[in-house]
């Protein structure tokens, strides 16, 4: 009886899914790679949470401007128009902070915009 771990030939090269995988790479380029998967990851985040808290400021600003004088729809507008702006300089503050720890790790493309559109463009 032959057994998988007696047979002399290797089971073949292992390999990733999509871009991810190192398709004719070296493991030496590994973390160029992370590099670039945790720049689009970050890039990625950053544009929903700017869009989300953009869009919280404006439906803040419209629902101020329709509350019509009615004290309970004014507040509501004020705590959202407030979620918005601090929201907004939250995800404004994480990109400086995510560039200090880029640049304290050695890792200069984190945030490199292009890079990260080139990331996530469809193929």
């Amino acid at each position: 009886m032959n057994y998988l771990a007696q047979q002399s030939n290797p089971i073949g090269p292992l390999s990733g899914i999509g871009n991810l995988g190192l398709q004719g790479g070296t493991y030496s380029n590994a973390i160029t790679l992370l590099a670039q998967v945790i720049s689009a990851i970050i890039g990625l985040l950053t544009i929903i949470g700017a869009l989300y808290f953009m869009f919280m400021l404006i439906t803040g600003a419209i629902a101020i401007i329709s509350s019509g004088g009615d004290k309970a729809a004014y507040e509501n507008a004020r705590r959202k128009l407030s979620t918005g702006v601090i929201g907004f300089v939250a995800v404004i503050a994480g990109m400086f902070i995510m560039s200090l720890i880029a640049i304290l790790l050695g890792l200069p493309s984190i945030l490199d915009l292009g890079a990260m559109i080139e990331a996530i463009r469809l193929p």
